[in-house]
């Protein structure tokens, strides 16, 4: 018995030394990128995570006067033959949305645009099926990017709701 208990103990001994110390998950996505630095790391990640690591890929924080487009977050400009992105992410971002939008969700959807923009329908002027085609591709990137910060973060649908009611 006491040989048992001897034994036993070396095993817990053993297992302590070789089981490795697993990091606390964060709880969320990061909601503001604090500085380059810490984007380019998420980018890093995420290219990994999305198979993009043999694209070049540039992030910038900007204002928003140096985006396109308006009422987005994010923005990408690519060159697939070259495989080479610039993605411009919104520095702030206003408060009186009804959905969360965290910084790290808008990467993770303009990343998304390159895994499925590679044809694009032809591009003659506004028409009512390129406006459908638009929103339709745009709203599909953005289950697929919440879905994955979901996965990543172990978060229900409903975190997204900026009124804090869940």
């Amino acid at each position: 018995e006491q040989w048992d208990r001897e034994y036993d103990r070396k095993q817990e001994s053993i297992e302590r030394k070789i089981t490795p110390v697993k990091k606390p998950k964060p709880r969320e996505p990061i909601m503001r990128f604090e500085s380059i630095e810490q984007a380019r790391a998420s980018l890093g990640e995420w290219q990994k995570r999305l198979f993009l690591e043999d694209w070049i890929i540039r992030v910038k924080l900007v204002n928003k006067d140096e985006l396109s487009l308006d009422n987005v977050s994010g923005e990408v400009d690519f060159e697939y033959t070259n495989k080479s992105a610039v993605i411009r992410v919104l520095k702030d971002i206003d408060d009186d949305f009804i959905a969360k939008i965290p910084h790290e969700l808008t990467l993770v959807h303009e990343l998304l645009h390159l895994k499925y923009n590679l044809v694009h329908p032809a591009e003659s002027g506004n028409h009512i099926e390129q406006v459908f085609y638009d929103m339709h591709e745009h709203m599909l990137l953005e289950q697929m990017a919440k879905s994955l910060i979901m996965a990543k973060y172990g978060l229900p649908y409903e975190w997204f709701d900026a009124s804090g009611d869940c």
